[in-house]
């Protein structure tokens, strides 16, 4: 029996990720979103883009996982999530991928 471990912190909607990036990056301000479209509209817009219709379905799902497990038995405790979203950004700038 092997155990199976999830490394995740609390969940957050976009406009959350968003809202941390505008005030730890103000530089890239302009390549993040700026409102919140009403379901109906990401709806309509999968049928014409493939990459929104892989997403459609999770459209205010709110997921939450428990990583009990892995705080337990490994002693692993996740970086707060502000944390591990500005450390997540500062990777992809250096990549160049943003």
């Amino acid at each position: 029996h092997m155990d199976r471990f999830i490394a995740a912190n609390e969940f957050m909607w976009v406009e959350e990720i968003a809202e941390i990036l505008k005030h730890s990056h103000p530089e890239y301000i302009k390549k993040l979103p700026k409102i919140r479209l009403a379901n109906i509209l990401v709806k309509i817009a999968s049928l014409m883009d493939p990459v929104t219709r892989s997403v459609v379905f999770e459209l205010g799902i709110k997921r939450e996982f428990k990583s009990e497990l892995a705080k337990q038995k490994l002693g692993w405790q996740p970086r707060s999530n502000k944390e591990a979203i500005i450390a997540t950004a500062n990777t992809l700038i250096a990549l160049g991928l943003v």
